[in-house]
């Protein structure tokens, strides 16, 4: 069983939040390090209109997050970021449920929906959860509202 909870821009990340980066890192995903750096400097904190940064926790140990921002490469669109379920909980739908979160939330946001997917392994996650393959600079795949 997993709990997911909004982290409020106020608050700092889960106390734990290093051993996912750890985890990340040792995949060569450099986009949990990069929601480390933007959240030390305030650069991102998940905190404009429609924003929001999603930390799913199993028995209270961080197993995974997501956010959305501003997209910078569609006005008025709202971008998936920063989305990672670590390895040792992929497969309990955590990652699922994630998601299906971040997009209820986009919906009374933002009349769209995008990411840009790093791998093709993501991409085909983001197409079964109903985003759209997309062939714009900067986004890969869209969904409207």
């Amino acid at each position: 069983m997993f709990v997911i909870d909004r982290c409020l821009p106020t608050s700092s990340l889960p106390q734990d939040f290093d051993d996912l980066r750890r985890d990340a890192v040792s995949e060569q995903y450099r986009f949990v390090e990069r929601l480390h750096e933007d959240w030390g400097s305030g650069a991102m904190r998940f905190d404009g209109r429609g924003e929001v940064l999603l930390i799913a926790a199993v028995a209270g140990t961080c197993a995974g997050l997501g956010g959305l921002t501003a997209d910078p490469c569609a006005p008025d669109a709202l971008r998936l970021r920063r989305f990672y379920v670590r390895p040792q909980f992929r497969g309990l739908g955590l990652g699922r449920e994630l998601a299906i979160r971040l997009l209820g939330h986009a919906r009374n946001h933002a009349p769209r929906v995008t990411v840009n997917a790093g791998t093709a392994e993501a991409g085909a996650f983001w197409e079964r959860m109903g985003l759209l393959p997309a062939a714009q600079s900067g986004i890969t795949h869209w969904l409207d509202f």
